[in-house]
């Protein structure tokens, strides 16, 4: 299964925090939209449908933002996104595409029909309720997108269904940190490096403001 590395780079520069994301503005998850599946990305089961889906529209040119597959990248995006609602790489590369230059410069129509890169985890989130890892990819985006208040509300509900979760914490601690609230940020870093989690950054950014 693939297990996606859920971190915000060590000094991101993040705006001051947004207003929270309205999701009510996104069209509510429904199966009848799933042209294949619909199938959760969480279950080993769905391996073997998995491979169809990315063969033919996960591609390596999809993954790396070069060229859509079978049409548009938003449009194999949006067909993996159906039939897989939680696929956890397709949603990080549809975040990374929503703040790319080549997204601002696509088509309008093209975003008018796909909607903003936030209302897929939502719906992943209606269609897969007890997947916390797709739950923090969001808590994740929130983050960068600098809607600390809404971040926060996911990275909680995270840690609530799984309190041991290393990537959670160090993700929780860099929220913190980026609001100055360096005894919390502290804690959830103490968290994700008793449970040995490898990345630095949080440390290192907490050793720079005078707080580790």
């Amino acid at each position: 299964m693939f297990r996606p590395t859920l971190s915000l780079a060590a000094g991101l520069a993040l705006s001051s925090a947004a207003a929270a994301f309205d999701a009510s503005q996104c069209r509510p998850y429904s199966s009848q939209g799933a042209p294949y599946g619909p199938f959760d990305f969480s279950l080993p089961a769905t391996q073997a449908k998995r491979a169809i889906v990315e063969n033919f529209h996960f591609t390596a040119d999809v993954r790396n933002l070069r060229a859509g597959a079978t049409s548009s990248i938003l449009g194999d995006l949006n067909y993996t996104l159906a039939v897989f609602p939680n696929h956890y790489e397709a949603l990080m590369v549809l975040s990374r595409y929503w703040r790319s230059p080549a997204y601002k410069a696509d088509s309008m129509w093209q975003r008018r029909k796909y909607e903003a890169a936030a209302c897929y985890y939502v719906r992943g989130l209606q269609f897969a309720p007890h997947d916390f890892r797709a739950r923090l990819l969001y808590a994740v985006h929130l983050h960068k997108d600098g809607d600390f208040t809404e971040a926060l509300v996911q990275y909680q509900t995270v840690l609530k269904a799984a309190p041991k979760y290393s990537e959670a914490h160090y993700n929780l601690g860099l929220l913190y940190v980026d609001k100055k609230d360096y005894k919390n940020a502290k804690a959830h870093a103490q968290a994700a490096y008793g449970a040995n989690y490898p990345l630095p950054g949080l440390r290192n950014r907490l050793k720079a403001a005078g707080a580790w």
